[in-house]
């Protein structure tokens, strides 16, 4: 292997086995691979790819769609597992009415529900809870 420093990017046919090392501003080098038939050179990654790709995956992590009903969600092109809040999902037989969250297994192509908007709004009063405690107030203060 032979490397090369040089100030631009030299032109076919390239010496067999070469790195070239092209200047890239006052301190750095961007590094070139010459392929095996020299007719091609291949820039090799560099700090800023790694920074790319790094943010590119922090950024999908989480990441939740939304959309607005489930043949929305159903036309989604998904290349990973993701999550997705359909705003009405009333299509889906299990939801009454409002919104659900979805989670989409790439492996099998599937969807899973994981929670429903629907009882976000949800009242409750003591009268209508079953099987609470029987005792009262005053039984319970005596208690303690």
């Amino acid at each position: 292997m032979k490397f090369e420093k040089v100030t631009t990017t030299p032109t076919a046919p390239y010496t067999e086995g070469a790195v070239y090392l092209v200047a890239a501003g006052k301190e750095h080098f961007e590094m070139l691979a010459v392929t095996k038939d020299k007719q091609k050179v291949r820039r090799t990654i560099n700090t800023a790819d790694v920074d790319e790709r790094i943010n590119k995956a922090i950024s999908e992590l989480g990441a939740l769609e939304i959309v607005a009903n489930i043949a929305a969600r159903d036309a989604l092109s998904l290349s990973a597992n993701a999550m997705v809040l359909v705003l009405d999902a009333s299509a889906d037989s299990t939801v009454k009415a409002g919104g659900a969250t979805y989670a989409y297994s790439h492996s099998d192509k599937s969807w899973t529900k994981i929670s429903e908007a629907e009882s976000l709004d949800l009242a409750l009063s003591w009268a209508n809870l079953i099987g609470k405690p029987t005792s009262t107030a005053a039984e319970i203060d005596t208690a303690v």
